[in-house]
């Protein structure tokens, strides 16, 4: 046994080699395929395995993967005796990605529009993606663009956008973002006259109060003074009487008081 085969075997004791794959339900591989594959790049970085060829670091994966998926391989997808590493991981990857329905796709993507309280940036990012599945392409941004215009929500920024000759999809981006933005900023401003209307009111209201306050309280005090100054008059005015009376009496009987 080489020093290879031995650094090799040494390598699979000390880190754990990657679960070869299970082909059982051929259809629904695809996530423990991607499971696998990153096991295995895992497994070649900390093993050491990377400072070998292409070609060997292939022949290593193969051993990794399972009797099942080498017999798929050697029967089925088998490219070259001396496929290099990451042209075997394109024929397994190929093999297990599921196919993708261009039709129903791009029927999905046609029937996207902006949805109610969406920011333009969310519906962009959403309708970039569903493009992606739909094999557009050198016409991806052209339908891109195109579904800008036809499902923005705002009928205004429609007509904006139909209005400009030469249209591109990044044309159509800056001008929904600069619309966006000024719709906002115009948003804000009116909510800060709203408010300014609101404290002005209130700090009216607040002053008419206090002059109400001050002027009950000022007739209060006037009032009370009024009823005092009648209280002492008409107790003054009882007791004179009274007295006059009694001095006359006193008169009378020539006593003095």
């Amino acid at each position: 046994m080489s020093e290879d085969e031995k650094g090799v075997m040494t390598c699979a004791v000390e880190y754990k080699m990657p679960k070869g794959l299970n082909l059982d339900n051929i259809d629904n591989c695809y996530p423990q395929w991607q499971r696998f594959k990153q096991s295995f790049r895992t497994f070649i970085m900390a093993a050491g395995v990377e400072k070998f060829s292409e070609t060997r670091k292939a022949a290593i994966l193969l051993n990794c993967i399972g009797q099942q998926a080498q017999e798929l391989y050697f029967n089925v997808l088998k490219i070259d005796e001396k496929a290099k590493l990451e042209d075997v991981l394109d024929v397994f990857e190929n093999y297990f990605k599921p196919k993708q329905n261009d039709v129903i796709n791009t029927y999905n993507f046609n029937k996207r529009t902006q949805e109610e309280g969406e920011s333009f940036d969310a519906f962009y990012t959403a309708i970039r993606k569903m493009a992606e599945n739909c094999n557009f392409g050198d016409q991806k941004e052209r339908m891109i663009r195109d579904r800008i215009v036809i499902g923005v929500k705002e009928q205004r920024m429609q007509q904006k956008l139909l209005e400009v000759k030469d249209l591109t999809m990044n044309k159509a981006v800056d001008i929904c973002r600069s619309a966006e933005l000024s719709k906002e900023h115009l948003k804000t401003l009116a909510k800060s006259e709203v408010h300014a209307v609101q404290e002005s009111k209130s700090s009216r209201q607040h002053t008419s109060f206090e002059n109400r306050a001050k002027y009950f309280n000022n007739n209060y005090k006037d009032n009370k003074f009024n009823i005092d100054k009648n209280r002492s008059f008409n107790s003054n005015f009882k007791n004179n009487e009274g007295k006059v009376s009694f001095n006359k009496y006193f008169y009378k009987c020539n006593f003095i008081l």
